[in-house]
């Protein structure tokens, strides 16, 4: 749900707190939409009503299985040592991946990719250390917190959609400093420092909808960008990145999900472009899973693009 709608919206969560910082109203739109179905699916009953019923009985409880955690570190060494483990195992990946990414010739001349996304690096640990570390810990014990702690104080780093719920609570308290948590905090700096790099580099620009179907395929992706990330737990920063930064086996699953999600609607609207009238939209699903390999090539609909 998460990977089709950020296709649908233009982006996910942070891109859409970027474009929203450079005057994207399409962006404040998605944002207040998405915000709002992330609202409805933890703070009313709507949860309950729709999903509770259906998704209770096939959830996998590691618990059951004698795991303290969802850890891969724990899953195939075992829970003694997990700190350690989980440390050469994420440091294992980033090898690799480091290798693979940077094998690309094309990449290592990208200086703007590398920075920007070392900066990302880097903000997810912080996030962890601030709200984990000695400056959070002091914050949850603080004396002022006794009677009332705020809401969401826990160990935690960047995601971006619950926080949007969470966003649209907190204005409509009137500002009330308990339910401003770190995720909200890091909604609204995102959306200053893009705001701030937009006048700086001169690129802030205000945007529309250029037709309705624009329009609906926001709306529509707002949606499901707001269902799914509540019911992954997390979108392409608080799954993918943070997420699998704890070696948390479930991320991988969410982040592995967006990206076929996101591929096959970006597939799918290839194929309605490129055939206009002669392709509807059951066709050019079905062309896709076939060149993703998901089914076989007799299902095929549309000649491949």
């Amino acid at each position: 749900m998460f990977g089709v709608g950020m296709t649908l919206a233009s982006g996910c969560g942070k891109k859409t707190l970027i474009r929203i910082g450079g005057g994207s109203l399409k962006s404040s739109f998605v944002f207040l939409v998405c915000g709002f179905s992330a609202y409805l699916m933890t703070q009313t009953v709507f949860y309950e009503v729709i999903f509770h019923s259906w998704l209770s009985p096939i959830a996998f409880n590691f618990s059951d299985y004698g795991f303290r955690s969802q850890s891969l570190g724990e899953l195939i060494f075992g829970s003694e040592g997990l700190s350690v483990k989980n440390f050469f195992l994420g440091s294992t990946f980033a090898i690799l991946l480091g290798f693979w990414v940077f094998y690309s010739r094309e990449f290592r001349t990208r200086y703007g990719l590398i920075l920007s996304s070392s900066i990302m690096g880097f903000g997810v640990i912080g996030g962890w250390y601030v709200t984990s570390g000695p400056l959070g810990k002091s914050w949850q014990e603080s004396a002022e917190w006794m009677d009332q702690p705020p809401i969401g104080i826990e160990s935690q780093s960047f995601t971006f959609i619950n926080p949007m719920g969470e966003s649209l609570v907190y204005l409509q308290s009137g500002f009330n400093n308990l339910l401003l948590s770190f995720g909200v905090c890091a909604l609204f700096g995102i959306i200053v420092g893009s705001f701030s790099s937009a006048l700086i580099f001169r690129t802030f620009h205000f945007e529309w909808f250029p037709s309705f179907k624009d329009f609906m395929n926001h709306m529509v992706g707002a949606v499901l960008m707001g269902v799914g990330g509540v019911l992954g737990m997390g979108c392409t920063i608080g799954q993918a990145v943070a997420g699998t930064s704890t070696m948390s086996f479930g991320s991988i699953i969410v982040f592995l999900s967006i990206v076929f999600g996101s591929a096959v609607t970006v597939k799918t609207r290839y194929y309605l472009i490129y055939y206009d009238d002669e392709a509807n939209l059951p066709k050019a699903i079905l062309s896709s899973l076939v060149d993703f390999r998901f089914l076989p090539k007799s299902f095929r609909r549309l000649d491949a693009v």
